[in-house]
């Protein structure tokens, strides 16, 4: 699967006689199911390394709500790492969606 599409844009052109612009967009939101835009693209390199140093275990940082936190989990609950989450900011009065799916992920928070 591609995840460069081609895109035309006429709405550019004013005269008909000109070329239409046009350009590839780059769907990174396709890369990975669990973990859309820059975050799978910044994590996999993680994943080798820890790999690479035989690893048992994986941290991050991030705030109750954060997508960075959500593509973790959902991203290493597909491995063998155990996955732990310092959750930053203000104590939040209930577990927030991010922070439940993390946790039936298999996060420790």
């Amino acid at each position: 699967m591609s995840l460069l599409f081609p895109l035309t844009l006429p709405f550019l052109v004013k005269n008909p006689s000109q070329p239409q612009y046009e350009m590839d967009v780059y769907r990174g939101d396709l890369e990975h199911p669990k973990a859309p835009g820059n975050k799978w693209h910044k994590l996999q390199h993680h994943l080798v390394e820890a790999q690479r140093q035989n690893a048992n275990v994986i941290a991050t940082f991030g705030e109750p709500f954060s997508n960075h936190l959500h593509a973790f989990g959902a991203t290493l609950a597909q491995t063998s790492f155990k996955a732990v989450a310092i959750v930053r900011g203000e104590l939040q009065p209930k577990m927030t969606p991010t922070l439940l799916d993390m946790v039936a992920s298999g996060v420790e928070l």
